[in-house]
């Protein structure tokens, strides 16, 4: 019965270092996979911190306003979803439109999200990333 309990015991201490290396090898795996990625300057879609404009949602939308050239006797409304990305110093670039309803306004607004300022980088476990962002703008009459 103690032979028994001690080889139960010598298994079950070996099936936990299995398990331990097993989940540390993977981990460094996935480090190393990481930083293959970030070396290539992938571009995230999903971050811990997402990029955020600077001065915030109101100083964008201020900003949009401003800077938006509606034609005489504009009679459409909709939205336009613009995709573009955040890089790591903040610059917006690969600005297109993902998502449209009129050619005008579809140009109108990746022309002023090209004129954007840098934004605040997004973040992951502490480090600035190249993260995809959609914006939608909505065009009022």
């Amino acid at each position: 019965m103690i032979k028994l309990e001690n080889r139960l015991r010598v298994i079950k201490g070996a099936f936990l270092t299995f398990i331990f290396l097993l989940n540390f090898f993977s981990v460094a795996i996935y480090a190393q996979e990481s930083d293959k990625k970030e070396a290539k300057g992938d571009v995230l879609t999903f971050v811990e911190k997402m990029p955020q404009y600077t001065g915030g949602e109101a100083a964008m939308g201020k900003f949009i306003n401003d800077n938006i050239r509606y034609p005489k006797g504009n009679t459409k409304e909709g939205r336009v979803f613009v995709t573009f990305v955040v890089r790591k110093n903040g610059e917006v670039t690969d600005v297109s439109v993902l998502k449209g309803f009129d050619e005008y306004y579809d140009n109108e607004c990746a022309r002023i999200v090209r004129m954007m300022p840098n934004w605040v980088p997004g973040e992951q476990n502490g480090k600035k990333m190249n993260v995809q962002f959609v914006l939608p703008i909505k065009i009022s009459k």
